[in-house]
Order: structure tokens, then sequence, then C-alpha cells
């Protein structure tokens, strides 16, 4: 890339961009949070909060620090779970998903193998191919 490039040109030079990208990693990681043992949905999430919430209300010195703290760590771990609308995220997902899978030769398998349902992959558009390896196959 040089320094005369426009920004399309750099787009189509590295295939993908840096938003299309960064829904992938966003959905993946939204699937791996569902699958994730031990994993709390945003709805406990809140429900913790607002149960911590009226702890703080009655709480002083070390028990305050502590659950001010606890506040903290339940309010990070929802801002890491990203949009809080997994329909609006798997839009997103499905309007990027084959240009994605064709800028960074992804097949329909290794999609599925990674969690994303064929039903999304269907409204992506993108093409099922067959393993060109197949699973019985030990090295």
């Amino acid at each position: 890339m040089n320094d005369q490039q426009t920004d399309s040109e750099i787009l189509k030079e590295t295939k993908i961009g840096v938003r299309e990208r960064r829904i992938v990693e966003t959905y993946l990681r939204s699937l791996s949070r569902k699958t994730s043992k031990g994993a709390r949905t945003r709805e406990e999430i809140v429900e913790a909060l607002s149960v911590l919430n009226e702890r703080l209300k009655s709480a002083v010195e070390l028990d305050r620090l502590e659950l001010l703290q606890a506040r903290e760590e339940l309010e990070l771990e929802a801002y890491q779970m990203g949009p809080d609308n997994q329909d609006d995220l798997e839009a997103q997902f499905i309007a990027v998903a084959a240009a994605y899978s064709d800028a960074k030769n992804i097949s329909y398998s290794t999609w599925r193998e990674i969690g994303v349902a064929k039903e999304t992959l269907e409204a992506a558009k993108v093409p099922r191919t067959r393993r060109k390896v197949p699973k019985t196959w030990k090295l």
C-alpha cells in the first residue's frame, strides 16, 4: 500500500475492511458466550446489578468497597458482551459474511464448525461446500 491509494483501493487490496472484520469478530464472540458453560446472559447481569445496588444502599466500609468492585466487574462483563440485541448483531453478520468468506477463503463447513447456524449462513448466501478432507481422515 502506498500513500496515493484511495480507501476503496486499499479495501480491494486487503479484500476485507476493518468494519467487516469487527462485525464477524463480535458475532463469533457472542456465539462463544452462548455456548460457554457458566457464561451469564445480559438479563442475569442486569438482575445481579440490581441486587448489588440494593445491597450497596446499606453497606458500610469494607463491604461497600467489595460491592463497588463487584459492580465494576459486572458492568465490564456487560460491556464486553457488545450489542445487547442478538438479532441486530446477526443481521450485521449476515450482511458481511459472504464477502468475508470470499475474501478470507473460509468454507461453509468451517463456519458451521465454529458454531454459525446453517440458517444464518443460508441467509448470508454463503455457498455450501464440501470439505476437501474427509472428517474420518487422520494424520
